[in-house]
């Protein structure tokens, strides 16, 4: 499960990994990578919808109940049910229950919305059902870019105002994304936010690694660069003969794991290789 020191920051990968900023930022615009931000208690307000696959299943069970033409108590015991559902959601959060402050909810070592003490939670039927109640928000937040947010050049801005009654632009605002599309937080005042102190889970780092490596920047770029086949098969002899004696197999695992434990006990890197990656640098060696 996800914790706190699985997450680091775009600057700090862009450093340890070599990889350009602008490349990331590129990705995740285009809805390739997950980019995420890190709150410390942040007043706001939470739209978080409720969910079928909550606790109570209630409301599923409600979706299937028939109604008869011609019996009217059959839709009002219906929404006497509705009522008593919503209102059990209410206390869920109110008594820290809910998938936001519960303690074994293993969600809440990622993210946790703490309810404002004597805030109200209203409820809105929009789509799924949505609750509304001001907070404090803590842990790592996705967040999802604009359709305009890739020409920002200076700092990003979160949105203000609830996205779906605004009259103003909101195309360049960051979304902050809750357990689902569903939830998402609000501000009471802008929020600006630099595009270096954005994190990143640890897991997302070699879809990134391919993500950047079959982009068309990249190929052009390694296009410029390319290695002889002479230069690969020496790198393939080197990676070999040492296999053979300290390992005694040859394989991208093989290699891939020797190249790791020298880079890091060593050198004193952190990088390490995947089997793809020497695949890959070694796809064209010659007979």
């Amino acid at each position: 499960m996800e914790n706190k020191s699985q997450f680091l920051t775009v600057e700090t990968i862009c450093i340890k990994y070599s990889i350009k900023l602008e490349n990331i930022i590129e990705l995740w615009c285009d809805n390739n990578i997950p980019l995420y931000i890190h709150l410390e208690g942040n007043p706001c307000q939470l739209s978080c919808s409720i969910r079928k696959d909550d606790e109570s299943h209630l409301k599923e069970v409600l979706n299937d109940i028939p109604t008869e033409i011609g019996s009217p108590n059959s839709s009002l015991d219906n929404i006497e049910q509705h009522k008593y559902f919503i209102e059990d959601r209410k206390v869920e959060i109110i008594n820290e229950v809910d998938l936001y402050q519960k303690d074994k909810s293993p969600l809440t070592k990622i993210r946790q919305f703490r309810m404002k003490k004597g805030a109200g939670i209203f409820y809105i039927p929009i789509g799924d059902d949505q609750f509304y109640y001001d907070g404090y928000a803590y842990g790592y937040w996705r967040i999802k870019p604009g359709p305009t947010t890739r020409f920002i050049k200076g700092d990003y801005k979160i949105s203000n105002s609830n996205p779906l009654l605004s009259d103003d632009d909101v195309s360049a605002l960051l979304k902050v994304i809750g357990h689902d599309e569903g939830d998402f937080l609000i501000f009471k005042e802008a929020i600006e936010v630099n595009k270096r102190e954005l994190c990143m889970n640890v897991d997302d780092i070699e879809n990134l690694e391919f993500a950047l490596t079959g982009s068309s920047k990249i190929e052009k770029k390694e296009s410029e660069n390319r290695y002889s086949k002479v230069e690969h098969l020496a790198l393939y002899i080197l990676l070999n003969e040492y296999c053979l004696e300290n390992d005694g197999s040859v394989n991208f695992t093989t290699m891939a794991g020797v190249l790791t434990s020298l880079n890091k006990n060593k050198y004193g890197g952190e990088y390490e290789f995947k089997p793809e990656t020497i695949r890959r640098w070694l796809k064209n060696i010659p007979k």
